[in-house]
């Protein structure tokens, strides 16, 4: 299994084998991934601090492989619409129906936010 952090990876980037140096495996197609992982890590990390708890969490590392790949992500009464399709459009299974980073970022739920006044330009982190 790769490096990094488990609960965020997405299931394209879980299949592949271990890494000892950054170059191995480059020439093999079948574990190539792309920049839409990062959405994967997005939407996990927004339903983590909406939840409380990683999208995938198990108590061993296989079961975290193995809900990353099939498991139905449950969703709390209390998330929002908005915030939920945000979350499910970020965590896709297949790469290519993922949202990317920039459609993300112009998602309802972001844009909301932004207007709302959390990117208010006026004001410094000093205020």
């Amino acid at each position: 299994m790769p490096a990094g952090t488990l609960h965020y990876m997405a299931p394209e980037v879980v299949k592949n084998p271990l890494k000892d140096h950054p170059d191995d495996f480059k020439n093999e197609v079948r574990y190539h991934y792309n920049v839409v992982v990062d959405s994967w890590a997005v939407g996990c990390l927004a339903y983590e601090l909406l939840a409380g708890y990683p999208p995938f969490s198990a108590n061993t590392q296989q079961q975290v492989v193995h809900n990353i790949n099939n498991a139905e992500v449950q969703f709390g009464k209390r998330m929002s619409e908005d915030a939920i399709d945000f979350i499910k459009s970020a965590l896709e299974r297949q790469p290519h129906d993922r949202a990317t980073t920039f459609e993300l970022i112009k998602h309802p739920w972001v844009m909301q936010h932004m207007v709302s006044g959390l990117c208010d330009t006026t004001s410094t982190a000093r205020d």
